[in-house]
């Protein structure tokens, strides 16, 4: 609060969750948070979480540049998989093109004389701020490589994932998925009031807020929350 009493955490938000700097910056500073939109994504109970590894952490004072800093959450769950998560509000027309380029960067993974059968499961996932052209209005897709004519699964270690937030708004979804429909909440909104409303029903977001407000309040981040607004 400022000295007169007024809740600089009211209102209108400056940097939201689709900000993806303060995407990125949170999850990786809150391993809580972390841990509870994993298990929204891929149906996972807490106890199935080992441990998390984010292999392309930020270093934080580096220069905002689409170039040099990639602000998507790349990590290993329990040493078995690899997860990539990023946020992408803009629709540039490439989204599958890009996406599978993703996926199949962080699926080669082996180097010479390693054996295949060790190469990790790898899953590609992103939560969209809207619906690729063509693309189904769905509100969470699961893709996986299978054969058409009899839906022979050609493998499970490789798998795309898609949130779509402009797909918020059937109940149907909300009662399916109730965390991974409220995390999106979170994703939509765009001020306090709203992120704290959703903090009373789940935990893991309270401990989102708290670390979106650290950020918020330090200067050096808000610099750099600013570079990619």
């Amino acid at each position: 609060k400022t000295k007169q009493g007024n809740d600089i955490y009211s209102g209108k938000m400056e940097y939201t969750m689709k900000n993806d700097f303060m995407f990125k910056a949170v999850f990786q500073e809150n391993r809580k948070a972390l841990e509870g939109i994993l298990c929204a994504l891929l149906r996972l109970k807490r106890s199935d979480i080992e441990s998390i590894v984010i292999i392309n952490p930020i270093e934080y004072g580096d220069k905002v540049d689409d170039k040099t800093m990639i602000l998507d959450i790349k990590l290993i769950l329990n040493n078995e998989q690899i997860i990539n998560i990023e946020m992408q509000v803009a629709n540039l027309g490439n989204w599958e093109e890009r996406s599978l380029t993703y996926l199949c960067r962080s699926f080669d993974q082996l180097v010479s004389g390693e054996n295949y059968k060790d190469v990790k499961r790898t899953v590609h996932i992103g939560i969209l701020d809207f619906t690729p052209n063509g693309f189904p209005r769905e509100f969470y897709s699961e893709y996986v490589f299978y054969c058409k004519k009899t839906d022979h699964v050609y493998s499970d270690k490789i798998g795309m994932y898609m949130l779509q937030l402009k797909q918020l708004g059937n109940p149907k979804d909300e009662k399916e998925m109730p965390e991974l429909y409220h995390w999106a909440q979170l994703f939509q909104a765009t001020t306090w009031e709203e992120i704290k409303m959703l903090a009373g029903k789940n935990e893991d977001m309270k401990e989102c807020i708290v670390t979106m407000k650290k950020l918020t309040a330090d200067e050096k981040m808000r610099q750099q929350l600013e570079a990619r607004e």
